[in-house]
């Protein structure tokens, strides 16, 4: 008897190309969060999800890339705010809202995301594509992630 898959939470717990993201209301933007989350939402989150969302919303607006947001970083136990899937770019955005300035332990909470997000950016092995033996979701390393949302190696 096979043991059952283990209950994983998604890599993000919202992806989706900017095109789509901007076509879709801040509620429903929050509505996929909240599904993927294992946590409790309170109102703070919520609001602060909104937050991010507006302010993304108004700067990625005309630009191509896809976006991530709560981007689950692998063996950190650490979540990014969002990602940004550029042309050959990977940007790691972290918010602080309500903040006036960027404190010095922001800056290095998004440094080390970034770094962390690089540690697990490891080529696929020719040969190696999802074979579709994998459980839905299931990457083995960010690089991988990234190639199946539409980021290719410039």
């Amino acid at each position: 008897m096979d043991a059952p898959a283990p209950n994983r939470l998604p890599r993000a717990w919202y992806s989706a190309p900017f095109s789509e993201f901007l076509a879709q209301s801040t509620e429903e933007v929050i509505g996929h969060l909240a599904r993927n989350s294992a946590l409790n939402i309170d109102t703070a989150q919520r609001d602060a999800w909104a937050a991010t969302i507006l302010l993304l919303k108004q700067h990625l607006a005309g630009h191509k890339g896809h976006l991530l947001l709560e981007f689950n970083i692998p063996r950190m136990g650490a979540r990014a705010d969002a990602v940004l899937l550029l042309a050959g770019c990977v940007v790691v955005l972290e918010f602080k809202v309500g903040e006036t300035s960027a404190s010095t332990s922001a800056r290095n909470q998004v440094w080390e995301y970034a770094l962390d997000t690089k540690n697990f950016h490891e080529p696929i092995p020719p040969g190696s594509e999802d074979d579709g033996t994998r459980p839905p979701g299931h990457y083995n390393s960010t690089y991988q992630y990234f190639r199946s949302v539409g980021l290719q190696e410039v």
